[in-house]
């Protein structure tokens, strides 16, 4: 468990460096039925829509360990580049 959480501090500390400013947050909003709130989150400057470090991170390790195959750090890789073009996408979108 330690070293899947591992993966979660990594994911953390690559968005923390592409996106200056960003944070650890533990998400509110004013829905009580969001399943977000009160989860540890990443602040990246889209309020609507902080990062889930968590779920990025443990997507990939479970589906890796349950299914026997190899970890594969590639398909971890290209869901931190889609969330990072996803935010750029919002930004642009914004003004």
């Amino acid at each position: 468990m330690r070293l899947w959480d591992l993966v979660t501090v990594h994911v953390a500390d690559v968005l923390r460096a592409q996106v200056p400013g960003s944070t650890w947050i533990c998400f509110r909003n004013g829905d009580r039925r969001d399943e977000r709130n009160g989860k540890p989150m990443m602040d990246i400057g889209w309020p609507e829509n902080p990062a889930d470090v968590i779920t990025l991170a443990h997507g990939s390790v479970p589906a890796a360990v349950g299914s026997g195959r190899p970890f594969l750090p590639d398909h971890l890789h290209d869901k931190v580049v889609r969330t990072l073009r996803q935010l750029e996408g919002n930004r642009s979108a914004r003004g």
